[in-house]
């Protein structure tokens, strides 16, 4: 066999390899729909909700980016409870009158840090608080609006939200996410918060 055909041949079977392979996602592909610069500078916590329900699709979609969050050990110990039911939106402010609120809204998520999925014991909250962050920037980004209420570790509140919602005995609600279609401008001016008396390189 000449070296011409061999070359021929090699490139063939290159190429049958490279489209057997997962494509990358383009760029401006992974960019939309939102830069994610603009997503992290101008999301906000949104407390108004338009009478307007959230797409099912939309919700998968959200609690995927929130799955893709790091955590110790790739432990990823969430689970989430999606509420939909207006009578159990009108209980919250019974629990938490600062996140009242929820009785307007189309729909919350109860992040809860599943403790039997917790590798490194401890570790388990921090994860919970990257898998908040991606939710919230998630929903921003599909132009929704949402605002992260606090529920660890106030026990009052975590044995309230496990009995509302019939939790399992591993599963500790940690935070509710209120959200919805905003009745006002989701987007803002970024403000700075940049304080460069903050950072310390090296050592304080």
């Amino acid at each position: 066999m000449n070296s011409s055909r061999r070359n021929l041949l090699c490139m063939a079977g290159l190429t049958a390899v490279a489209a057997s392979l997962p494509k990358a996602i383009p760029a401006a592909e992974a960019a939309n729909p939102m830069n994610t610069m603009d997503c992290i500078a101008t999301r906000r916590s949104v407390r108004a909700y338009k009478d307007q329900p959230v797409a099912d699709a939309d919700i998968q979609k959200i609690l995927e980016m929130a799955m893709l969050a790091p955590s110790a050990a790739n432990e990823q110990p969430w689970d989430f409870v999606v509420i939909t039911d207006k009578t159990i939106l009108g209980k919250v402010g019974d629990i938490n009158h600062y996140a009242a609120y929820a009785a307007n809204a189309p729909l919350a998520i109860l992040l809860c840090l599943n403790e039997s999925r917790e590798k490194i014991k401890g570790m388990g909250i921090l994860d919970m608080g990257m898998c908040a962050e991606n939710l919230m920037l998630a929903a921003h980004a599909l132009g929704i609006g949402s605002v992260f209420t606090g529920i660890y570790p106030e026990k009052d509140r975590m044995d309230a939200f496990a009995k509302l919602l019939n939790l399992p005995g591993e599963a500790q609600a940690i935070g509710l996410i209120v959200m919805g279609y905003p009745k006002i401008n989701n987007t803002r001016v970024p403000s700075d918060r940049f304080n460069k008396s903050a950072i310390h390189y090296n050592k304080w």
